[in-house]
């Protein structure tokens, strides 16, 4: 019973502490760096630490990371503010060898 709870438990709080990053975000864009600092992370009741995000070494945007580690790693987004060559964050899942031995 508890486990379960628990479960849901850590489910909402990676949301409240995802939810608190795309404020902090729209805190930074309409105000900087005094917005950004205005909206704290849920887990540690202090601002989200702040990262300048570079793909193929293009300045694209700007990444946020939470101390909260409810999947094993901090929670971490990235806002993209300027166009670009398309780019994944996510892993790509590998093809399965489907090839009989």
């Amino acid at each position: 019973m508890f486990s379960a709870w628990e479960k849901c438990r850590a489910k909402e709080f990676t949301v409240l502490v995802r939810l608190a990053m795309v404020r902090a975000a729209a805190e930074y864009k309409l105000q900087g760096e005094a917005g950004l600092r205005s909206v704290l992370d849920p887990y540690t009741q202090s601002p989200f630490a702040f990262q300048r995000f570079s793909f193929e070494g293009v300045d694209r945007g700007f990444e946020l990371k939470s101390a909260y580690a409810g999947k094993g790693t901090p929670e971490l987004l990235i806002f993209v503010e300027k166009d670009g060559r398309p780019f994944s964050v996510s892993p790509v899942p590998a093809k399965s060898d489907t090839t009989a031995k």
